[in-house]
């Protein structure tokens, strides 16, 4: 019987727990499809975050493993630790002869997997890149200790386009990493997935006429998500949120040396970034009359699963110019994703909904829910990791 190890040994807690979340649920119906076994390699405090959020689980082994977190910027204990870890469940894949997915890595993790070809070439391994690929058009992430260096030694010098398979959230990004650069033609060998999500099976129509405009900020705030911006859209509408007809809050913490930006203006629902629990945060989110996305850099490379928390509460988006929301946006013929020039269109428009009393819209967003669907991601795995079997299935 067939295999499936599938591993985070990256992120801790609830970080990347909505991802997470779905991503467990599509590989473990692909494992079911294959009759094969699975097995779950994560952080205790990981899986107790991931577990209310999965069915049924009893057909799959958990497996507590040890990692340190990317919050506290660890740079060589947290490879170290994770690089341990890692080679050891290859080592285990190889014996039993098991497939391997890695849900996240650290970049010079990833370098570091990618020197180990010649041992484990014949574990079939899959891993899933995210915001790490912005790093490589960042300039000042290009020091040996940041993740820059790293991704761009891993992708560019070292990976061959066989050797692990690498996925990518989105076509989109794909294309446009093969366009940013044309002479790494390994790239055209990264495969395209969608990000998956359990979207409520409810549809939401028009809200209903609220007290008070409430405006988020979601997830973790950090400088590059635009934290500081979200902040000064807060101070310049002060007027409002001192009447009572506005309020802005972040759903999420924010990073612990970006605390100096707190202000009674905003209210922050987590004493860290990834602070709430799955039912705490799908709640908030579902109480925003709108989402901003103030993102210092505009997603060219990363999928936002923070679009997609907003999307599946129905929720408009007032964005800046985020080309992983423009993506999404062409799935969107009910106009609910808008783009903005600078935080003080954004401030204006906000200004002007609640002077005119217009309030803010529901969508069902129905385009985008589907082509993000867990069983439409699950297709796409199955010829990945089981192409055997799915081939057959097809021909059937």
């Amino acid at each position: 019987m067939e295999t499936l190890i599938i591993v985070e040994a990256n992120k801790g807690g609830a970080e990347h727990n909505s991802f997470n979340s779905a991503m467990l649920e599509t590989l473990l119906a692909c494992a079911r499809r294959a009759q094969a076994t699975t097995m779950i390699c994560c952080e205790r405090t990981h899986r107790e975050a991931l577990q209310p959020s999965l069915g049924n689980m009893d057909d799959a082994v958990w497996r507590d493993i040890t990692l340190v977190s990317g919050l506290r910027r660890t740079f060589i204990r947290k490879w170290l630790v994770e690089v341990v870890v890692l080679f050891r469940i290859l080592l285990m894949a190889k014996r039993m002869g098991a497939s391997v997915v890695l849900l996240s890595t650290f970049p010079n993790a990833l370098a570091s997997l990618m020197l180990w070809r010649p041992l484990f070439r014949s574990v079939p391994i899959h891993v899933i890149l995210h915001g790490e690929l912005e790093a490589l058009v960042i300039q000042s992430k290009q020091r040996i200790y940041r993740e820059g260096f790293w991704v761009k030694l891993a992708l560019f010098k070292l990976f061959d386009g066989t050797w692990p398979k690498l996925y990518v959230l989105g076509a989109g990004i794909k294309r446009r990493l093969v366009e940013e650069f044309p002479e790494q033609k390994s790239l055209q060998a990264i495969r395209v997935i969608e990000h998956p999500y359990r979207f409520a099976s409810t549809q939401l129509q028009t809200a209903p006429a609220a007290q008070k405009t409430i405006v988020g900020f979601i997830g973790a705030g950090r400088k590059v998500k635009g934290i500081y911006q979200f902040f000064d859209l807060a101070a310049s509408l002060i007027t409002y949120t001192r009447a009572g007809t506005l309020e802005f809050v972040v759903i999420g913490g924010i990073e612990k040396e970006l605390h100096v930006v707190r202000s009674d203006n905003v209210r922050i629902l987590a004493d860290q970034p990834a602070g709430l629990d799955a039912k705490e945060f799908r709640t908030a989110v579902g109480n925003l009359s709108c989402a901003v996305f103030p993102y210092q850099h505009n997603y060219r490379f990363t999928a936002s699963g923070a679009a997609l928390d907003a999307i599946n509460a129905g929720i408009e988006i007032f964005s800046l110019e985020n080309r992983y929301l423009r993506d999404l946006s062409e799935r969107d013929p009910e106009g609910g994703i808008k783009f903005f020039g600078n935080i003080e269109a954004i401030r204006a428009e906000i200004a002007r909904r609640i002077d005119k009393g217009e309030g803010f819209r529901k969508f069902n967003y129905a385009e985008i829910k589907c082509h993000h669907l867990i069983d439409a991601v699950g297709v796409s795995l199955d010829r990945s990791i089981f192409p055997i079997r799915s081939d057959s299935e097809v021909a059937d």
